[in-house]
C-alpha cells in the first residue's frame, strides 16, 4: 500500500501553532475572488480585511467524510491490506460513536460484501459486536460535544492520542514556567535525552546506539528557559530536563501519551467530556494490540465440488513469529450428497501481537483443491500495534483538515476592534510577521499552542481638526492616495453619512507600508493634517497565503448577550 495521506495530515496538525502559525483574516470586499491562490486574491485579503484571528491548535482537527449510519445502506469491511475507498465506517450521531465495519455478512464472504444492506444501527459502547443483519462493528472513537463544531453534512472530526495535550489553557510562558518550576531564570545543567531508540554515527563504520530515555549530552551554565526553548519542538528526537546544580541522570523515563491519559483518568482529572477519555477507554476495552481484526474469504471462483471437506467446520493452522492464540475455522454445510461444503469462514479467537502470519489448511481436510489454492482466497486483516484504537486518524486515513474559528463577540466588544456589520470573505495566511516595538518577528509564537488572539488589520490615522457629530465607530475605505494625501469618500450606512470616532480614523484598503509618507487627509473638499498613525500588529503582505474565499455574507451584529460567537470553517485537502 502507498504511504497514507493521514501521515501528511498528522504532520500538518503537529506543526500548527508551533512551527506553523496560521492567521484567519476577515472582512468585507466588493472585489471578485475567482481563485484563492492568485496574487490578486492575496492583495484583496490584506487590503480589505478588518480582523485577524490567530488560529490555535484547538481550532483545527483532522476530518473524514461523514458517513452517518442509514438503514439499507451497504457498508464494506475495512482492510489492512488494500486501500479503503468505500464506506467502511459509520457515525452513530445519537451516541456520537464512530464504528469500523469489519464484516458485513454472517459468512464473512468478500464476494457477498455488496449484497447485504445494513438494517441494524451499531450502538454498543466498546469492543466488537455482531448484529442481526450480519454486520460486525468495532467501536473506534467518540465525537464529544467539544468536537461538534467540526461536524457538518459532509465531514466529521477524527482524533488521535497524538493530539492530546495535558493542559490546553497554558500560554507559552505558562508551559515554560511549569517546566522550570516557575523560575525560568535559574541557571544550571540541562540534560538532553533521546525520545526513542536512536543510532548516532561514531565513525565511518560504526554507530553508538542509545535507548529511549538515555542521556545524550549535558549542557552546563544554561538558564532553564534556554533548556526548555531549545528542545520544545515536537518533531525533535530529543527531550530536555533541567537539573539546576545537580548532575543530570543517566536515563529518564519517557512517559507515553497513553500512560499520561491513563494517569489522568485514574486521578479523575480527565472526564468523559474529553474525546481522549473515550479513545483510551475504547482501546483498553477493545481488541488486543496486534490482534487479527477480521478474516474474510472469496468463494466466487470455486465450484461446489471444489469446496468439499472431510469434516465439518475444520480449523485452519495459523503460525507466526510474533502473535499467538488466534483461531480460525472454515464454515461448512452438508449438501444433498452428504458432503461437507465450505460456505464461509469464522474467526473464533483474535489472539494478539501479530505482525506476521502463515495460514494453512491441515493435510487431509480438502478433498479436491490444494491448501495454497484456498488460502490464496483468504484475507486476514491485522491490527497495528498501538494502531486502530489509539490512532483513528491513521486507521481511517484522514486526508483533510478542518479549521473552525469561533470568534467571541464579547471579546471583540471589549477590544478596540470595530465589529463589522457583515463579513463576506476570509483568508488564511501562514507565518506572517508582526510588529513588536520597532522590530518585526514571527507572529503568534508567544501566544501558546492552544491559545487564540484577535487584532485589527486596519491602519489608525489621527487627523487634526476633523470632528463630526454624532460619533460612530466605523472603518473607512479610502478612495485615493495622491501627492501624500489620503482622499476618502462618503461612507453611507442606512442612507446617512457616517461620522468618525473623534479625530481618529480606522482605514482599510491602504498599504500599511506607505502610510508613513502621508501627511494630509482630504474629506469633502477640505484638507486636514495627519498628526499620527498606528499600524496593525500584522505586517501587510507577509507570510504565505494558503487560501482566500468569498462567502455568503455573515451578519455579525453586536448582540453579545444572545449571540456569543460567529464561526468561519475552512476545509483543506492534504
Amino acid at each position: 500500500m502507498a504511504e497514507k495521506k493521514s501521515n501528511s495530515v498528522k504532520t500538518y496538525l503537529n506543526r500548527i501553532a508551533t512551527k506553523e502559525q496560521l492567521y484567519l483574516l476577515l472582512g468585507s470586499t466588493q472585489s471578485t475572488i475567482q481563485a484563492n491562490d492568485t496574487n490578486d486574491a492575496a492583495l484583496t485579503m490584506w487590503k480589505d480585511s478588518e480582523i485577524a484571528y490567530k488560529i490555535s491548535r484547538g481550532d483545527t482537527v483532522a476530518v473524514i467524510p461523514n458517513y452517518t449510519w442509514a438503514k439499507s445502506n451497504v457498508y464494506v469491511p475495512w482492510s489492512s491490506i488494500t486501500t479503503n475507498s468505500s464506506k467502511y465506517y459509520v457515525y452513530n450521531k445519537t451516541q456520537g460513536i464512530v464504528y469500523l465495519c469489519i464484516s458485513n455478512n454472517q459468512l464473512n464472504r468478500k464476494d457477498l460484501e455488496t449484497k447485504n444492506a445494513s438494517t441494524s444501527i451499531p450502538n454498543h459502547e466498546y469492543g466488537v459486536s455482531r448484529y442481526e443483519d450480519g454486520y460486525e462493528w468495532l467501536a473506534l472513537f467518540k465525537i464529544t460535544p467539544s468536537l461538534l463544531r467540526f461536524v457538518s453534512t459532509n465531514w466529521i472530526p477524527v482524533v488521535s492520542l497524538d493530539d492530546f495535550s495535558e493542559d490546553e489553557s497554558l500560554s507559552q510562558y505558562g508551559e515554560l514556567s511549569n517546566f522550570c518550576d516557575q523560575v525560568p531564570t535559574n541557571t544550571g545543567n540541562c540534560g538532553v535525552y533521546f525520545k526513542e531508540n536512536y543510532r548516532v554515527p561514531a565513525s565511518s563504520v560504526s554507530d553508538t546506539v542509545y535507548a529511549q530515555g538515555d542521556l545524550y549530552a549535558t549542557l552546563a551554565n544554561m538558564t532553564c528557559s534556554q533548556c526548555y526553548m531549545l528542545f520544545q519542538d515536537p518533531e525533535s528526537v530529543y527531550v530536555s530536563e533541567f537539573f539546576g546544580s545537580y548532575t543530570p541522570d543517566s536515563t529518564i523515563s519517557i512517559t507515553t501519551t497513553q500512560s499520561k491519559v491513563k494517569d489522568l483518568i485514574d486521578r479523575s482529572i480527565l472526564s468523559t467530556a474529553s474525546p481522549y477519555y473515550w479513545l483510551y477507554y475504547f482501546a483498553e476495552n477493545g481488541v488486543e494490540d496486534g490482534a487479527v481484526i477480521s478474516c474474510l474469504i472469496d468463494l466466487s471462483s470455486y465450484s461446489e465440488s471444489e469446496l468439499y471437506t472431510t469434516s465439518a467446520n475444520p480449523s485452519l493452522t495459523i503460525t507466526s513469529s510474533t502473535g499467538t492464540d488466534a483461531t480460525i475455522n472454515l464454515k461448512t454445510y452438508v449438501n444433498s450428497l452428504g458432503e461437507y461444503v465450505i460456505e464461509g469462514i469464522e474467526l473464533t479467537n483474535r489472539g494478539s501481537g501479530y505482525k506476521d502470519f502463515h495460514l494453512e489448511v491441515p493435510s487431509g481436510v480438502l478433498k479436491n483443491i490444494s491448501s495454497s489454492t484456498l488460502v490464496s482466497s483468504i484475507e486476514l486483516n491485522l491490527d497495528e500495534v498501538d494502531g486502530l484504537g489509539i490512532d483513528p486518524v491513521k486507521t481511517l486515513d484522514a486526508r483533510h483538515v478542518s479549521t473552525s474559528a469561533r470568534i467571541s463577540l464579547t471579546e471583540l466588544a471589549n477590544s478596540d476592534i470595530s465589529i463589522p456589520s457583515s463579513i463576506n470573505f476570509y483568508g488564511i495566511v501562514r507565518n506572517p510577521l508582526e510588529r513588536i516595538s520597532n522590530t518585526t518577528t514571527a507572529a503568534g509564537t508567544s501566544v501558546g499552542k492552544y491559545k487564540s488572539s484577535i487584532s485589527p488589520t486596519v491602519v489608525k490615522v489621527t487627523v487634526s481638526g476633523l470632528v463630526i457629530e454624532p460619533t460612530v465607530d466605523e472603518i473607512v475605505s479610502f478612495s485615493s492616495l495622491l501627492d501624500n494625501k489620503i482622499s476618502i469618500g462618503d461612507v453611507v450606512v442606512t442612507g446617512k453619512e457616517t461620522a468618525f470616532v473623534g479625530t481618529t480614523l480606522k482605514l482599510k484598503a491602504i498599504d500599511d507600508r506607505g502610510i508613513a509618507n502621508v501627511d494630509v487627509m482630504t474629506y469633502d473638499g477640505d484638507d486636514y493634517p495627519i498628526t499620527g498613525y498606528e499600524l496593525p500588529d500584522l505586517v501587510f503582505y507577509s507570510g504565505s497565503t494558503e487560501t482566500v474565499k468569498k462567502i455568503d455574507p455573515i451578519s455579525v451584529g453586536t448582540d453579545t448577550e444572545n449571540t456569543k460567537y460567529f464561526s468561519i470553517t475552512s476545509i483543506k485537502a492534504l
